[in-house]
């Protein structure tokens, strides 16, 4: 938007086991990695005429040299397939620019300042990332993966999709067979359930599947186990996505003394049984019948 002079620059050497690195999933590990060291969840905007993402960082700070020292060297690699920048504001409420640009013998990184008045400067606030990505397909894969990126968590749950299928090659995932493709971080200590990374709109659509098509997901199989272990876990969430899908598909439940009718939009009855039903199924009756009530 507004013209950028240098302000300062300098050379480092590219080191060789960057050369091996995967570009997708070195985008995202840097990403998650600032979203830990900011302790902020980005928010992610698309512009499609640009074939760009915005990945915005509110009320962020951070010293340039150390951000260079940091992720300098990965900024020049994934540039080389997505194009990035780093935006923020400076002092007097001036927009500055952060660069790292690849030589073509990839042996050397230029680190660059940018910014209006051409003065060199220190710190920078208020981060949004630039991305360009060419492909609008791939545009589109990749803005609906950051929206659950969440440094509180250190999975990331993703759509199984052609364009993601062979990316990600550094990352391992929790289980081939599930819905979604759980890619694991490693740089956070504390470990959480990766059914706690699903977002309520992720579980929505997995209650979506059963109801619809009598689909029982991984996913479920692995909620039974965990409540079974009585392994803590909110199950709460579970619930608000079930209201969710319940409402969407106009489906109501009514209870009558120790008994409840499941009925559809066209006033239909479906039945349901804990002792023989798929997984999905059981963890539909536990919400519905979290105790079971004492008797007088």
């Amino acid at each position: 938007m507004h013209h950028k002079r240098t302000a300062a620059q300098k050379t480092i050497s590219f080191p060789a086991w960057a050369k091996h690195a995967d570009a997708s999933s070195m985008l995202l590990q840097i990403l998650y990695c600032l979203s830990i060291e900011l302790e902020i969840d980005p928010k992610v905007y698309q512009m499609k005429k640009d074939h760009a993402l915005w990945i915005f960082f509110p009320y962020s700070y951070f010293l340039c040299d150390s951000f260079w020292d940091e992720y300098g060297v990965c900024a020049a690699f994934i540039s080389q397939q997505y194009p990035i920048s780093f935006y923020g504001m400076i002092g007097e409420m001036e927009s500055a620019e952060l660069q790292a640009i690849c030589s073509e013998d990839q042996k050397q990184i230029l680190l660059q300042k940018r910014n209006i008045s051409g003065k060199d400067f220190g710190q920078m606030g208020e981060l949004c990332v630039k991305i360009q990505v060419e492909d609008l397909e791939e545009l589109e894969d990749l803005y609906q993966i950051l929206q659950h990126l969440t440094y509180r968590s250190n999975y990331l749950p993703i759509r199984r999709s052609i364009h993601n299928q062979d990316k990600f090659s550094d990352f391992t995932e929790v289980d081939p067979n599930t819905f979604y493709r759980y890619l694991i971080f490693e740089c956070q200590e504390q470990k959480i359930s990766f059914l706690q990374s699903l977002s309520v709109e992720q579980q929505k659509y997995l209650w979506m599947l059963f109801l619809n098509d009598q689909v029982s997901v991984m996913e479920f199989e692995y909620l039974v186990e965990k409540l079974q272990e009585k392994e803590e876990i909110s199950l709460f969430q579970w619930e608000l996505a079930l209201r969710l899908a319940l409402s969407e598909k106009g489906i109501t439940i009514s209870y009558d003394n120790e008994d409840f009718r499941v009925t559809d939009a066209n006033g239909l009855r479906l039945r349901f049984d804990y002792r023989t039903g798929s997984a999905a199924e059981k963890v539909f009756l536990k919400i519905l019948f979290p105790v079971v009530p004492e008797r007088n």
